[in-house]
This record gives structure tokens, sequence and C-alpha cells, in this order.
């Protein structure tokens, strides 16, 4: 018979820690700016648990894995599940289809622990905003479940190989700094991977791990200083990091360490008596339960709210809710499979049929693209996010400088080879949304057309942009563009470079080492001088530069949702006046600087296309022609409009003109 493990109260106290960290971040508590790093306390705190009783079977010769999975199994699922049907059941009261197709897709993989992979692959920039996915969350239950498929194996033969204690934890502590090591290094490479992914998470886990080897505490001195130390790391992380910061790497050290300081085993410290108060242990009970439903919650209500974040009384009657629903989960689902089923393999067998339900279920949703039958057929151009960006690309191109490939472009229009007259189209999704408006202005002309997509023309050398998610765009970006430039200098018989960007983002965030990013003048100026490098580089004789300006933004946060909300069954708040474009003067605060600064380029070979005036012309800024909703998203145009509808934006934008004599 295993003797079973102290039980420590204080670690329940800890899991309120983290959990409250996470509740008060996400539900909008700005002064908890590194909230989300709960997480992390819950990597570290489960590290210690799981090994500790892995540790204590190997030992004593019981160890088996079908048994870990049994005990895994009727932690994890019930409560999982639940939240997983009932969050599938209320998306079709409350979800778009395409928002529905997707959360489906991300229940899928949740309840099989691949919910990281899922937001590792699908969360893009043009993919639903991650705050806006009700099953976000799983990707930290992903990592966890990964990580335990690899460590009982490897912590046995570890265990079995190094019979020495000593060399156990020698292994132990270089693998922690290795896994730790190569966090760092991934931050800085591919944060994104970094965040969601087991292996650069996995030395969290790990640092729980170790605690098992390490000798326990005797001194009662050093034990107070180290819960002091721990808990004022993790509100060092709490209060002072904040989701700007590289991540995890360097940044969860302070959690991490933190909660491995109040975890490692010690005489009785005040901290750990503060931690195991009756409402911290309470919290800490109901922590998973709790950890599982505040998301979906928050979520969906901001769907009904169409994208709107909830105010101070939203938020707490939404945290109250989920508070009461993790009660509940806890004390009628969670508490009553801890009990063993049977067989441990009965509880295996019983697992895997319930993820295979969910799956299945899962499916029923995804195969139909999220039952669009739910909206009226003239509404079905709306259904998502995915179905109002789509446009098939007729070919692709391969773009040459020096004789190599530097990129894959796409063409349409007739084919680039024979075509008389070429385009390249440069810029980033702003060029994207203007395709198959150009394509409506070039129908029935020898024109073809080339889409240089992958960054704003701008960037490049010394005209840098922070994207937090891409460390090395700027060098990228740099590359691209003088291989753009080089690709145009080598094929004199491009006819136009037509410029198309987020303007009105660049300003804000482009800079160089002599002039930081933030102020919309400096912003300006900078842009206009990268554009007129760029006029300078690529110009050539009989060949036009067109610089397109940027749409106006849409006043809201959901579009689509608030210009379907009278003529679906779908349930969402009235949206308060979201349903209306800019105004002519709320958009020349905004964007007249550019526009001006696009007139001081213009010349006999510099062409300026006055989109956003031309869109606002009536004072208010149009949201709809010939009947049909033209925004995506706030800074968008829909790509799936009518044939009519991108031929008058054609008209109306210069497109058509522009390519008159051609």
């Amino acid at each position: 018979m295993i003797a079973r493990p102290e039980y420590r109260s204080d670690i329940d106290g800890l899991r309120a820690i983290a959990v409250l960290g996470v509740l008060f971040y996400h539900y909008g508590a700005h002064w908890i700016s590194g909230g989300f790093t709960g997480v992390d306390v819950f990597f570290v705190i489960s590290g210690f648990l799981i090994t500790g009783i892995l540790r204590r079977e190997m030992e004593a010769g019981s160890f088996s894995l079908l048994g870990f999975y049994d005990r895994r199994v009727r932690r994890i699922t019930p409560a999982l599940f639940a939240v997983l049907i009932v969050t599938l059941a209320a998306g079709w009261f409350l979800l778009l289809p395409g928002d529905y197709h997707d959360m489906a897709r991300s229940a899928a993989y949740s309840a099989t622990g691949l919910g990281n992979l899922y937001f590792f692959w699908n969360t893009g920039y043009f993919d639903q905003t991650a705050d806006l996915q009700p099953l976000l969350h799983m990707w930290s239950l992903g990592v966890e479940e990964q990580f335990y498929v690899v460590w009982p194996l490897l912590l046995f033969l570890l265990m079995k190989l190094l019979p020495s204690r000593r060399a156990l934890l020698g292994v132990l502590v270089i693998g922690l700094g290795a896994a730790f090591a190569f966090s760092v290094w991934e931050v800085g490479v591919d944060p994104k991977a970094a965040f969601y992914l087991p292996h650069p998470r996995a030395w969290e886990l790990a640092a729980g791990a170790i605690l098992v080897f390490l000798p326990a505490i005797g001194n009662r001195l050093l034990g107070e200083v180290m819960g002091i130390a721990g808990i004022a790391l993790i509100a060092w992380s709490y209060f002072v990091v904040t989701n700007a910061d590289p991540f995890p790497g360097l940044n969860a050290l302070y959690a991490c360490l933190g909660a491995a300081l109040v975890i490692w085993p010690k005489p009785k410290t005040i901290v750990a008596g503060a931690l195991s108060l009756p409402p911290m242990v309470w919290v800490g009970l109901i922590s998973y339960s709790l950890y599982l439903w505040h998301w979906p919650v928050l979520v969906l209500f901001r769907h009904y709210a169409n994208g709107e974040v909830p105010d101070v009384t939203a938020a707490v009657s939404l945290a109250i809710l989920s508070i009461v629903l993790a009660y509940l989960s806890w004390r009628f689902v969670e508490r009553p499979f801890r009990r063993p089923l049977g067989a441990p393999l009965l509880t295996v067998a019983t697992g895997v049929a319930g993820a295979a339900g969910i799956v299945a279920l899962s499916f029923a949703v995804v195969l139909t693209n999220g039952f669009p039958s739910r909206l009226p057929p003239d509404q079905a151009g709306m259904a998502g996010l995915d179905v109002m960006w789509k446009w098939d690309c007729p070919r692709g191109l391969t773009l040459t400088a020096k004789g190599e490939a530097f990129a894959q472009a796409c063409n349409f229009g007739v084919p680039w080879q024979t075509a008389k007259t070429k385009v390249l189209l440069w810029g980033e999704s702003h060029a994207e949304h203007m395709v198959p408006i150009i394509e409506a202005a070039i129908a029935g002309k020898d024109i073809s057309v080339a889409l240089a997509y992958k960054c704003a023309a701008p960037v490049g050398d010394p005209y840098k942009f922070i994207v937090t998610t891409i460390p090395t765009y700027s060098r990228d970006c740099g590359v691209f563009r003088n291989n753009v430039l080089t690709f145009l200098n080598e094929n004199k018989d491009v006819s136009y470079v037509v410029l198309a960007g987020f303007w009105s983002s660049a300003i804000g965030h482009i800079f160089t080492d002599e002039v930081p990013s933030g102020n919309n003048e400096s912003g300006v100026k900078l842009l206009r001088q990268s554009l007129s490098e760029i006029i300078a580089g690529a110009s050539a004789p009989n060949r036009k530069i067109v610089l397109v300006g940027d749409v106006p933004l849409f006043l809201g946060t959901r579009p689509a949702l608030c210009n379907t909300q009278d003529t679906t069954p779908i349930i969402r708040r009235p949206c308060a006046g979201q349903s209306a474009g800019e105004s002519l003067e709320v958009f020349t605060a905004e964007q007249g600087l550019i526009v001006d600064a696009f007139h001081s380029l213009r010349s006999d070979s510099t062409v300026v296309l006055d989109v956003g005036p031309a869109m606002c012309a009536s004072g208010e800024c149009m949201t709809y022609l010939n009947g049909e909703f033209l925004y995506r998203d706030v800074h968008h145009l829909r790509r799936n409009l009518s044939h009519k509808t991108l031929k008058d934006l054609a008209d109306l934008f210069g497109f058509t003109a522009l390519f008159a004599d051609r």
C-alpha cells in the first residue's frame, strides 16, 4: 500500500491565486496587467503534484501507465466535456455560421488534448480574433496533456537508469536549464510557437517536477523567506509583466520561480497559513472548473454584445456566473467522477468514447459549415470571416530578382507572360482587399496584375515596424522590399506599380533608430519619406506609380454582426449605433495628414487614388452599396461582393479611369 501524500491546503490556496489572476485579467481588471501568468503558476503546481505521485508509485514498484491515465481521465475529462458540450449548444444560438464552424473545430481538438495545436495553426492575422475564440483557453490543457504523454515514461526510464538520486537530480537540473534556454531562444524567433507548443513550455512543468527530488527545507526562517519571496515574484508577474512583453521565456520566470518557492516543501509558514484560509482553499478547489467556464462565458457574451468588451457591471455579473457554474461543475461533475469507475481500462475507454462523441458532434457543425441555414439566403455572404474574404486566385506567378525566386505572387487578369499591360500590386492585406475591385476594373482588357503580397511597402531599412508576434518582421520586409525594387528594375515592361496599405495603422507603428513610433505626425513624415524613396527606386519610363488611399474605419468591433442582427435568428444585443460608418469629419481627423502627404507626392508619373474621400463624399462614409454591406471587419472591405458592386467601387475609387486607355 502506497502512503497517501499529506494534503497541502496551501497548494489549493495557490491555485486560487492562479485562477483569480487569470479571471481578473480576462475580465478587464487593468491593474493586473500580467494576470495571464496565473496559467504558468498552474503548470508548476501540476508538475509538482503529478510527479510526486509518479515518484511514489515508481519507488514502490506499483507504477502503471494505464493507472496513470485512469486518474488523468477522471480528473480532466468530465468537467472538460461538460464545458465543451454546453459551449457547442450555446453556439447554435449565439454564433454566426463561420464563427460556429471555427469554434466546433477548436472543440474537436480540445476534446482530444490538442487545443494548443489548433490555436497555433489558427490564430493568424486573418483568423477570428483570438479574444473572440470561445475555447482559446483550452490551449493550456493541450500543453499539459502532451507533456504527460511523454513525462511518465521518461521519468520511469530515468529512475531505472539512474538509481542514484544525485545523478537523477543532476540530469533533471540540466534538462530544466536546457528547456528554459530553448524557451528563451524560441520567444525571440517564433513567439507564437513559444506560447502554444509544449516543448517551449516544458520547463514550466519541469520546474514543479524537480521539486519532488529536491530536499525539503528544514530551516523555519529560510522557509519564511522563500514563501514571501515566492509570493512577491508572483505579484511582480501579475502587476508588472504585460501582454506586450515577450512571453513566455524570461518573463514567465517570475511566476514559475515564485510558485516553486511557495510549493517547495518546508515547515508551515505565514504564507502557507494565509493560503490555507478557507476562502482561498474553496476557490482553489473549484479552480479547474472556474478556469474552464470563465472564458466561454465571457466570449459568448461578447458575441452576444457584437464584440464589445463588457462594462464593469457586466464583467462582475459574468464573473459571478462563472463562479456559480464552476461550483456546480465541481460539486456535481468533478467530485463524483473522482471516484474510480472500475477497472482503469474501462475509465480510459470511457474517456476515449466521450472524446469521440464530442468530435462527432463538432464535425456535424464543421461539415455543415456552421449550419448557414440559420441565416436568410440574402445574408449567406456574411456567414463568417472566411466567407467574406473569399476570392479565388486564378493562377500563381513566381517573382524573381537577380535570377532567384523571392515570392509566389497571385496573378489575375490575362496571363502575365502575354499581357500587353502589366501591373504590380504591392502591399499587405489592404492590397488584398483591393484585388477583386481591380479585377472588375480590368475585365475585358489585355491587362495582367501580379499581387506582391507580404509586407507594407514602406517597411525596409531604415524604416521599421514593431510586430510583436514576428520579431524578424522589419528585417524580412526590408529584404522583400529590396527584392521587389530589383524585380521592377529588371522588368521595365511593368506599366503600373500600385501601392496599397493600412496607412492609418502604419503611421502609428513606423519608426527609425532616430525617430520613435507612436506619434502620428512624425509617422506621416516617415511614411512620406519611405514612399518617396520607393517612387524614386521604382520609377521607369512610361511607368505610373499609384498610391491607393485607405478606406475609412468602421465604427464598432464586429461589423457583420451588427448588420445582420435584424435579419437572423441569432441572439444578440442591439448594436447601439455601430451600424454606421465614420463621418467625413472623423475620417479627415484620422487620415487627413496621410491624404495630404500622398498629394504632395503627386506628379506626372505618380497617381493618387483618394479612396477614403470618395467613400465619404456625402459627409457620411458609406457602408452599403447596391444593398450590400461592404465591410468584412473594421478596416477591410469584403471580397465576396457582387460583380456589380465591385465594378461600382472600381469606378468610385478611380481604378476604372486609371486603366481606361489600356
